[in-house]
């Protein structure tokens, strides 16, 4: 049996949610090379800047980027951000996880799940071995 793990955003009002206001090139999210973000409302008293936020997208601190290109293969690509907090302060420690392709990878015959307009509420969730095969891993 393998373990599949899925991250998330505490769910904490001191975690900041995060918005995406802008890319380099300009308007250009498919070629992006740096992202532009911003704290999205509610904005926290006191934020507490984690190693993983959440927003449109997954952004997180170069320790979480080195755990995963030793596993991942060339479908994620890692791209620099900056963000302005509501002081007006920068912060240059995250990036930006993209992946070049989306994949469908939940077996829905053996997976038990109801699915609301863009959410899938999972009550168990089994992955297709077809789709993940295609996948070609650093430590295979």
């Amino acid at each position: 049996m393998e373990n599949y793990y899925f991250i998330r955003r505490k769910s904490d009002q001191a975690y900041p949610l995060i918005k995406e206001v802008g890319y380099e090139p300009e308007n250009d999210d498919r070629n992006a090379t740096l992202v532009y973000l911003e704290f999205n409302d509610p904005i926290p008293r006191r934020p507490v800047m984690a190693d993983f936020l959440s927003g449109p997208e997954i952004y997180i601190t170069d320790k979480i980027v080195e755990v995963i290109k030793t596993f991942s293969s060339k479908v994620v690509r890692f791209i620099d951000t900056e963000l302005i907090t509501p002081k007006g302060d920068l912060i240059e420690d995250y990036f930006c996880l993209k992946t070049e392709h989306r994949y469908h990878a939940m077996d829905k015959e053996k997976s038990e799940f109801k699915k609301t307009r863009r959410v899938y509420l999972i009550k168990k969730l089994v992955l297709d071995r077809k789709v993940l095969s295609r996948f070609r891993w650093k430590n295979d």
